[in-house]
């Protein structure tokens, strides 16, 4: 065979999966950066033509160790290695929170918790209602039940004027 060297030889093939890594790695918080230096040259880090590279007059040097080490994840040496796949890790994880969030949203009432009576005589439905009426007097619990307005009559003082 050929000489084997140690190393990565930083083609575009390799720098473009890192960056691709790197970037779905960031988005999804699955690296966090709190070095100012990082950050910095992360800031400055941009697609000049077919490739990425820092700004003119700045550097990379810490970046690209970013995205050797996502490249590196996405190799099968690696998971075999670690007995983990960050990708597919990753991909499980967004899927899970894209169905989390596709998820239909607000309540289904079927009533079944409802405080309903049906009355076999009739079959008059009654429903619970706690509410207060005009007079701060409570409702009964049941609707279209007499009220007891303290007077020991299911009417107000009032309603005998009429």
């Amino acid at each position: 065979g050929g000489k084997t060297q140690l190393g990565l030889k930083m083609a575009k093939a390799p720098k473009k999966l890192g960056c691709s890594n790197l970037k779905q790695m960031v988005e999804s918080d699955k690296v966090l950066f709190k070095d100012f230096q990082i950050i910095n040259e992360l800031t400055t880090f941009v697609e000049k033509r077919d490739t990425f590279s820092a700004e003119e007059g700045c550097h990379d040097d810490l970046v690209m160790c970013m995205v050797i080490y996502a490249w590196a994840v996405a190799q099968d040496y690696f998971k075999e290695m670690t007995d983990q796949s960050v990708r597919e890790q990753m991909y499980e994880e967004d899927k899970l929170g894209l169905e989390a969030d596709m998820a239909p949203f607000g309540f289904v009432v079927d009533g079944s918790e409802d405080d309903v009576y049906v009355d076999p005589k009739d079959g008059m439905v009654w429903t619970k209602d706690d509410k207060y009426d005009e007079y701060g007097v409570s409702y009964s619990p049941w609707e279209w039940e007499q009220r007891n307005y303290g007077n020991n009559s299911p009417n107000p003082s009032w309603w005998s004027n009429w």
